[in-house]
């Protein structure tokens, strides 16, 4: 990795940006990687995991990589009927790997102010489809990778609700 913009510049590849996605907890060599990318005028992002890809303002050409093609951090809309349950779910940015247009399938019916139901449909879902995250605890999380993963769809609903 660390070699990997000088081998795309010795190429004649014009690389700009580059993103890292970091699915386990071996470590990597983040802050060198980041000097040879800045030296070489280069972007380059870290999500862990790979659904935490957010758009930066310091990064422009990853942001516009999110923002145009709609992945990264999931954010979706969900549409409650009268009864209180989900009715719809719109997925306005997905998850690199698709998991977010499976669970927002998994949860139509459910109550949402059955917050124990939603957050097990939520999570039941997410272990249910091949998320690539590790369930090695990383040191610099504090819990598993694919855990964090969870975390942040659950989010993503819980802020498409309001």
């Amino acid at each position: 990795l660390l070699e990997l913009p000088r081998i795309l510049k010795d190429s004649g590849s014009r690389i700009k940006a580059i993103i890292v996605p970091q699915e386990g907890p071996a470590p990597i060599a983040r802050l060198q990687i980041e000097a040879v990318c800045a030296g070489d005028g280069i972007e380059i992002a870290f999500p862990k995991p790979f659904c935490d890809l957010q758009p930066r303002d310091d990064l422009p050409l990853i942001k516009r990589f999110v923002e145009e093609f709609k992945i990264g951090r999931p954010e979706v809309k969900v549409e409650v009927d009268r009864r209180g349950r989900i009715a719809h779910v719109d997925v306005l940015s997905s998850a690199p790997c698709g998991s977010t247009w499976f669970v927002a399938k998994q949860l139509a019916g459910v109550e949402v102010k059955n917050t124990q139901e939603l957050y097990d449909r939520i999570s039941e879902s997410h272990h249910s489809y091949p998320c690539t995250a590790s369930m090695d605890k990383d040191r610099e999380i504090g819990d598993t990778i694919l855990h964090k993963a969870g975390y942040i769809i659950r989010a993503a609903v819980e802020e498409g609700l309001l």
